[in-house]
């Protein structure tokens, strides 16, 4: 899921999102199960989910289907089998079969997450907003909002995912990679803060934060002629090279900092 990842090929995965579109669903199958890469399917996966268009102005029923499941599974003190009893009634029945299917395909992965390091939370993280979602982003949105929205619903789509593990660990056996996970569920006693409170908290195991620098970078564009087409990673250069005013006042006391 690296979006970079040594093994994977946009040819392959162009091809791949070709023959989706335009060929049976036969040749396309044919050929995903041929493939060698395993992170050229994920990508296309991804594709797929990021142009998926749900119906309705929400996942769920109304749009406080995951707040409903949330305090229902609150209430009955979390049990094994809230996925089918407690979120199922909030879902309508395509979106819950793609969840399922979709969780499915994450349990498949986790459970051989040592060797293919793909985690459950780490494909949850990836794909919750663009799931969830029938909106992904809104006019005004900058990227601390996006951000934001990106991690909340990668975190219902986390919950989700144990909860579903629960589900199925009800009614048949499961591999114990999956089984561990759950284990401590619902995580009682991690310290969240108060914007929190209405998610499940952050699995022991759930992905790795870390703190980032985030910097805004505006670049001025002539108002006639054609416009300097740029690559990002030079924009990152130029901003690092670039000579700034000697006061000692922020922003620019804190970029030479950087630029350091």
């Amino acid at each position: 899921m690296h979006p970079h990842w040594h093994s994977a090929s946009s040819a392959t995965q162009q091809r791949l999102i070709l023959l989706f579109i335009q060929s049976p669903a036969a040749v396309f199958e044919s050929e995903v199960n041929s493939t060698r890469s395993a992170h050229d399917v994920a990508a296309v996966f991804r594709w797929a989910i990021r142009h998926l268009e749900l119906p309705g102005a929400s996942f769920g029923n109304d749009p406080t289907w995951y707040h409903n499941f949330f305090k229902a599974e609150k209430s009955a003190s979390y049990p094994l089998n809230s996925f089918t009893e407690m979120l199922a009634p909030q879902l309508p029945a395509i979106n819950l079969e793609l969840l399922t299917t979709t969780l499915n395909l994450f349990s498949s992965l986790a459970a051989h997450s040592e060797a293919n390091s793909i985690s459950g939370s780490k494909l949850s993280k990836f794909l919750g907003l663009w799931l969830l979602t029938a909106e992904r982003s809104t006019p005004g949105d900058d990227f601390l909002a996006f951000y934001d929205k990106w991690d909340k619903h990668g975190r219902i789509l986390e919950h989700l995912f144990l909860s579903h593990i629960r589900n199925e660990i009800a009614h048949h056996r499961m591999p114990k990679r999956l089984v561990e996970l759950v284990k401590h569920y619902p995580y009682a006693g991690i310290t969240q803060s108060s914007t929190e409170h209405d998610l499940l908290p952050r699995p022991r195991f759930s992905t790795r934060r870390y703190d980032a620098l985030f910097v805004h970078i505006d670049t001025e564009s002539p108002l006639s002629g054609p416009k300097a087409s740029r690559h990002s990673l030079q924009m990152v250069a130029d901003a690092l090279n670039a000579i700034t005013p000697s006061t000692d006042t922020p922003p620019y006391s804190i970029w030479r900092e950087i630029q350091q």
